[in-house]
């Protein structure tokens, strides 16, 4: 057995990412080839690599076309888009998708948000998973617990890992230090860094001296859902963030702080260093971020699927 797998558009360490692992546990094997080779395409929210050098010589302003597109065009093989980015599985034109997007009625689209990317899913056969940059995968069992921390021998400070500040990321941290102290972390507060793979922060290790953590998602939708929660909640703090009001179908909102949300934003301006923490963070410390424990298996069918018609 075995399938031929080409790549398009993907960040640079994709090839060790959840769902190549899973096509491999069903395949067999993967080989990796150009996209116009393979069998099964995975195509990301970003440029082609391959397309960048012919794409130079054309001025934007003749550019009458995405240039992904048009190369995908051109591709044989079945075609997957899978986007850890905010951007809608029909953005790219594919046979499947695997996106944030809560699509009931589409299944040619799974819902697999990228926070789920790290759970620790080595009991279900996945393995060699790594996540360096925080520093442990997610346990699922701490996320089904209410926070695990004992406050009072924390820092009573957010931290804020960021590259940059563009908005609303620098809005919400001139918001939210009107409030509490924030200590920076990353490219956008140390011009040393030149990206995540090099700044040899672990954010598991650093978070665990914070009772907060500042993690605004990017921009808003429903369902769309990051990393950046649950690594709060695994480090013991209080997440702080900006993402869509209301119910949220993957977590509990009393698990964290939504600056989008004027009732939390309400529960900011009382005198936090005056007051007694437990009774002002009341539910928030007796919350299990997750609503319900979750699986692999329906990743697993789902990419069965697909790889079944790639054999015919």
């Amino acid at each position: 057995m075995g399938i031929k797998v080409g790549l398009c558009g993907v960040s640079w360490d994709y090839k060790q990412s959840l769902v190549p692992k899973v096509i491999e546990m069903i395949a067999g094997r993967i080989t990796w080839v150009p996209p116009e080779k393979a069998d099964l395409v995975i195509v990301g929210p970003f440029d082609c690599d391959l397309n960048a050098y012919k794409r130079n010589y054309v001025p934007k302003f003749f550019r009458a076309r995405d240039v992904k597109e048009t190369y995908l065009d051109k591709i044989k093989g079945i075609k997957l888009f899978h986007t850890n980015e905010n951007i809608r599985p029909d953005k790219v034109k594919a046979d499947f998708s695997i996106s944030f997007d809560h699509t009931p009625h589409n299944p040619t689209n799974f819902r697999f948000p990228y926070w789920m990317e790290f759970i620790d899913w080595s009991k279900q056969g996945i393995k060699d998973q790594t996540n360096p940059r925080f520093g442990c995968l997610f346990d699922q069992d701490a996320l089904l617990q209410p926070l695990d921390t004992q406050f009072y021998k924390r820092v009573f400070k957010a931290a804020f890992f960021t590259s940059h500040l563009v908005e609303p990321r620098n809005g919400l941290y001139a918001l939210i230090k009107q409030f509490i102290d924030v200590d920076g972390f990353g490219a956008a507060f140390d011009s040393n860094i030149k990206n995540h793979a090099q700044s040899e922060i672990i954010k598991k290790q650093v978070l665990s001296d914070y009772v907060f953590n500042l993690c605004p998602e990017n921009s808003m939708y429903p369902g769309y859902n990051t990393e950046k929660i649950p690594e709060s909640f695994i480090s013991g703090c209080i997440p702080i963030t900006w993402t869509v009001p209301g119910k949220n179908l993957d977590f509990n909102h009393n698990a964290y702080i939504n600056l989008a949300d004027q009732n939390d934003l309400a529960l900011l301006s009382q005198e936090w260093e005056d007051a007694n923490l437990n009774e002002l963070l009341g539910d928030r410390l007796e919350t299990p971020l997750l609503l319900k424990e979750i699986s692999i298996d329906y990743l697993v069918g789902f990419l069965e699927s697909v790889v079944e018609l790639v054999k015919y």
